[in-house]
C-alpha cells in the first residue's frame, strides 16, 4: 500500500516486544528475524535508501556479522555499486569460507555482467562443491558456462535446476540457452511456463525484450 512509515513503525513495535524475551539467544534470533523481514520488505518495495539505513546501522553494530554484510552487498548489487558489493561479498567469504552464499552471489554477479568469467567459474565451482544439490547454484554455474560458450552443458544444468526449483528467473535462463541452441519451440514453451509463475520477473521481462519475443496468452 506504500505506507512505509507505518510498516516500519510496526517492525519497531515488534522489536520492542522482542526485547522482553528473557532468553538472550532467543531474543537475539527473534530481533534479527524481524530486522531481516524489515529489510526484505524495503527491498521488495525498492525503498533502497531506507533499507541501506537499516543495514548500515546493523553492520556498524555488528561488523563481523556475515548475514548483514551479505544483505548490504545484495543491496549494493541492486544499485549497481559493484565495487562495494564485491568488497562485501569477499568479506562474507573470509568470515564464512565454508558457506556457499558468498561464492555463489559474487560468481553469479560476474557471470551475469559477463566479466572476469574464469574467476566467476572458480567461485561458482567452489559454491557447487559446498552445495551440489542447490538449484540456485546450478543456475549460476550454468550461466557462467553459457557465457563461456558451453551451451549444451549449461542447458543440462538448467533443466536440472528448473526441475528442482521451477522459478521464473531459472526458466528465463533455460529458455535463453535453448534459444541459442536452436530449440526455439522449447524455449518459447519454457518462457511461457516461467511467465505463468511470475510474469513481472525482471530477468524474464528483459530476456523476452532482448529476443523480441511476445508470448501468446
Amino acid at each position: 500500500m506504500g505506507k512505509l512509515d507505518d510498516a516500519q513503525a510496526i517492525f519497531g513495535d515488534m522489536l520492542s516486544d522482542a526485547e522482553d524475551i528473557p532468553d538472550p539467544g532467543q531474543r537475539s534470533q527473534r530481533m534479527m528475524a524481524i530486522r531481516q523481514a524489515e529489510v526484505a520488505t524495503l527491498m521488495e518495495t525498492k525503498a533502497y535508501d531506507r533499507a541501506r539505513k537499516v543495514l548500515d546501522e546493523r553492520v556498524s553494530a555488528e561488523p563481523d556479522n556475515a548475514d548483514w554484510i551479505y544483505e548490504l552487498a545484495m543491496l549494493d548489487e541492486r544499485q549497481k555499486r559493484y565495487d562495494s558489493m564485491e568488497q562485501g561479498l569477499r568479506r562474507v567469504i573470509a568470515l564464512q569460507p565454508e558457506q556457499k552464499q558468498g561464492y555463489n552471489a559474487l560468481g553469479y554477479s560476474l557471470a551475469d555482467r559477463n566479466v572476469r568469467l574464469p574467476e566467476a567459474r572458480k567461485l561458482l565451482e567452489r559454491a557447487s562443491e559446498l552445495g551440489p544439490d542447490d538449484p540456485y547454484i546450478m543456475d549460476s554455474l550454468a550461466w557462467v558456462k553459457y557465457r563461456m560458450g558451453e551451451l549444451q552443458p549449461a542447458a543440462e544444468l538448467l533443466k536440472n535446476a528448473y526441475a528442482k526449483a521451477p522459478e521464473a528467473e531459472i526458466g528465463a535462463h533455460l529458455g535463453e540457452v535453448l534459444w541459442q541452441l536452436g530449440e526455439r519451440d522449447e524455449a518459447r514453451k519454457t518462457w511461457t511456463e516461467a511467465a505463468k509463475i511470475e510474469p513481472e520477473n525482471e530477468t524474464l521481462v528483459d530476456t523476452l525484450r532482448r529476443y523480441n519475443v511476445l508470448l501468446s496468452k
